[in-house]
């Protein structure tokens, strides 16, 4: 998605720029583009593909609303209403300052745009990472207002002491959110991705098939010789397939599942039904077994 800056080139390289800039400016991004196209198309068969499966079904109008108020919540709350807001006024505070706004409003608002519509953007405060890309402009915007509206409206005096006071303002912030929200203690949020694992290792028998997606990358590295079943590519088919073989080579299933993935039901309830058994329970994290001596 970092692709998206590409429309605010324009504004940044100039529109009296020779053509030779503009080569030089396309022929800077062709290698990454075409290795990423490239490696999209050989292990996921479409350049528009990656490991967590095409993006289009995930793109939806009924998640511009929810997403864009989490947005001006989290925002403003994570960078201070002296960070977001002001840049909405970028484009209002005379010619010049427009001028200088533009190629920012431009890197910025595709982004913006682009996860308004995306499925997970509004699911915690963490996934406004989505929008980091376009959040450099957005400071540097801030700041643009903030400059030219104390050049307009401040004294001398308070012109030398706000950039303390707006200074202190912006780290007090951060420090609270961070106490707020144990940012500084993400080692608890992620260690279920090893606790699961371990369990997995110690409760279930080499060739048990293991049910996930969120917990694939992590149950490949901490367990051996569990086959990874990802519930996002299952059909009814493939599905009654695995359980079939299961039941003939008396092979466990098993799932693991993010708190989200167990809260949607897509997983156990759609993708992978059957009379599945609660079997551990971690912190944003559920193991389920197979009752395969209930299945159809």
């Amino acid at each position: 998605t970092n692709s998206l800056v590409i429309l605010a080139l324009p504004a940044f390289v100039g529109r009296t720029a020779d053509w030779k800039s503009w080569l030089a400016v396309m022929a800077g991004g062709i290698p990454g583009l075409a290795w990423l196209l490239f490696l999209n198309t050989t292990l996921y068969g479409s350049p528009l593909t990656t490991g967590y499966g095409s993006i289009l079904p995930l793109l939806k109008t009924e998640y511009l609303v929810p997403n864009l108020r989490h947005f001006a919540i989290w925002l403003t709350i994570l960078f201070t209403p002296l960070l977001t807001w002001p840049f909405l006024g970028s484009t209002l505070l005379g010619r010049s300052l427009r001028q200088k706004s533009l190629p920012l409003v431009l890197w910025a608002a595709p982004f913006l745009v682009f996860f308004s519509f995306y499925s997970f953007s509004s699911n915690d405060w963490w996934f406004t990472r989505f929008l980091l890309p376009a959040m450099p402009a957005c400071v540097i915007g801030s700041a643009l207002v903030l400059h030219e509206a104390a050049q307009r409206w401040l004294s001398d005096r308070a012109k030398r002491w706000a950039p303390w006071i707006l200074t202190g303002i912006v780290a007090v912030s951060h420090l609270a959110i961070v106490n707020w929200k144990g940012a500084d203690n993400i080692r608890q949020g992620h260690i279920v991705y090893q606790q699961t694992g371990a369990w997995i290792d110690e409760h279930t028998e080499e060739g048990d098939g293991i049910l996930c997606m969120q917990f694939s990358g992590s149950l490949r590295y901490y367990t051996e010789n569990r086959p990874i079943l990802r519930f996002d590519f299952l059909d009814e088919p493939s599905w009654r397939a695995i359980v079939s073989t299961a039941r003939s080579k008396q092979i466990g299933i098993y799932a693991v599942l993010y708190f989200l993935e167990t809260e949607s039901g897509e997983a156990l309830g759609i993708r992978a039904p059957g009379d599945w058994r609660e079997a551990a329970r971690f912190p944003y994290a559920t193991v389920f077994k197979l009752n395969l001596g209930l299945m159809d």
